[in-house]
């Protein structure tokens, strides 16, 4: 697949998103999570301290956080994680839960663990037995990406849409002209100067954990994570109701009396609520599940639908089917079909099933046995041959979009850019506590 390709490529996979001026990784894919941005779900970092011995999780929510931005007592903040020997093999076992209370004191619990109290300073809280350590304030949001690009090619994107033919795998043609216009003006401003980042200056919400990896890889060295808002039910669990169920029985009675002994330091987890967002992979909802949409109200039943998807192992069967068709489009854009990462050899039915497979199990993995962490997708490259050392998952300072746009054009994971290559006000830390930089 030609760069142009790729370029045109992933424009019309964004333009069902330009109108919305706060777009970002994963900022306000459907309508649900819009109106509540405290629960809204920005971007998910996990990867892994240089030694090895810690994996570092940030989730941010609250796009473009002004100073009176708060997380929300009434959501629950978490980080779903299981472990296994290899891609593939990955199955979710268990959850880091956090909440708060109007004060914004935060309560987290992994595993045998847990932190409670004020995590806005930068050290962040510590468990008692040290395995565990939290943040939670405002920071500057990592996310870089030339929007003004993409937003000033929609009326040329609007007007190729016409006229297309399909062939027997759902791929059609894409005028090589319009392409010539494309390629232009998304590399640059609209005015033809050098591309910049929409996103400089933008704040977040954020929870950075560092935790040691023995208590997340309990079935194998390779994790898969992924994140989610979940509406939290009934008082605080520091108070007896510790299902969070609306009501008190004996047995959270007897947890009660503990939690004031202790300060509600060895409380148990709360029951998930319902779901709000869930989020894996960078802007795999917003560009791949639907993003050829012409009925908004249908594109936000499917977005919402998406995010409210609970059980990891039924995502393939509700959603491969759906990114497939949509990477049949992708593919075709420049006139080429079948040269998209692993499309069949035929232009049958099915051609797209490999890598809509691949993107529906929508998770960040991680291989805890490397410290080194400066690829993007690379636990994915190594299960489909292109063989690399890193740890994967994603960091702050991975530039998602350009490796999304090499992997789906050319089936590497470096090669095609888009003009931005770093965040424009600030550079986050791949090893010092918490992570992202102070807020803009």
């Amino acid at each position: 697949m030609s760069l142009r390709k790729v370029l045109v490529l992933v424009l019309v996979a964004g333009v069902a998103l330009l109108a919305s001026p706060v777009w970002s990784a994963d900022h306000g894919d459907g309508p649900a999570v819009q109106a509540d941005p405290a629960a809204d779900i920005n971007d998910l970092f996990v990867w892994m301290s240089p030694d090895a011995s810690k994996v570092h999780m940030v989730l941010s929510v609250f796009p473009n956080a002004t100073e009176g931005a708060r997380f929300s007592d009434s959501v629950q903040y978490v980080f779903h994680v299981g472990s296994g020997p290899q891609f593939g093999a990955v199955e979710d076992s268990g959850e880091i839960v956090c909440i708060f209370n109007s004060a914004q004191d935060i309560q987290c619990w992994a595993g045998d663990t847990s932190v409670m109290g004020d995590a806005s300073s930068p050290a962040g809280l510590m468990s008692n037995d040290g395995r565990l350590r939290v943040f939670a304030g405002m920071r500057n949001d990592p996310f870089f990406f030339n929007l003004s690009g993409f937003v000033a090619t929609t009326s040329t994107v609007v007007g190729a849409a016409g006229g297309l033919t399909f062939d027997d795998a759902g791929c059609p043609a894409l005028d090589s002209g319009t392409s010539t216009a494309l390629v232009t003006q998304l590399m640059t401003e609209p005015g033809g100067d050098p591309a910049i980042d929409d996103f400089a200056g933008a704040n977040v919400l954020a929870i950075a954990i560092e935790i040691d990896k023995s208590l997340v890889t309990q079935d194998g060295s390779i994790l898969g994570v992924w994140a989610s808002t979940n509406r939290s039910v009934g008082a605080s669990a520091c108070v007896g109701d510790a299902d969070r169920d609306g009501e008190v029985r004996i047995h959270e009675l007897v947890v009660a009396v503990n939690n004031a002994l202790r300060g509600c330091e060895s409380a148990s987890p709360p029951v998930l609520g319902l779901q709000i967002e869930r989020m894996g992979r960078s802007a795999i909802n917003t560009a791949v599940v639907d993003p050829f949409f012409a009925d908004p109200a249908e594109h936000g039943r499917i977005q919402d639908a998406y995010n409210a998807a609970n059980d990891s192992t039924a995502w393939a069967d509700l959603f491969a089917g759906r990114m497939a068709g949509n990477l049949a489009i992708l593919d075709s854009l420049d006139t080429d079909c079948g040269n998209q990462l692993l499309a069949g050899a035929d232009p049958v039915e099915g051609r797209y099933d490999g890598l809509a497979g691949v993107l529906a199990d929508d998770r960040l993995f991680v291989n805890t046995d490397s410290g080194d962490c400066q690829q993007y997708l690379a636990v994915e490259g190594n299960a489909l041959g292109i063989t690399n050392s890193d740890c994967g998952g994603r960091t702050p300072l991975h530039d998602t979009v350009d490796t999304s746009y090499s992997v789906l054009a050319i089936g590497a994971l470096t090669g095609v850019g888009d003009g931005v290559d770093e965040d424009g006000d600030a550079a986050a830390s791949l090893g010092t506590f918490p992570f992202l930089a102070d807020p803009s």
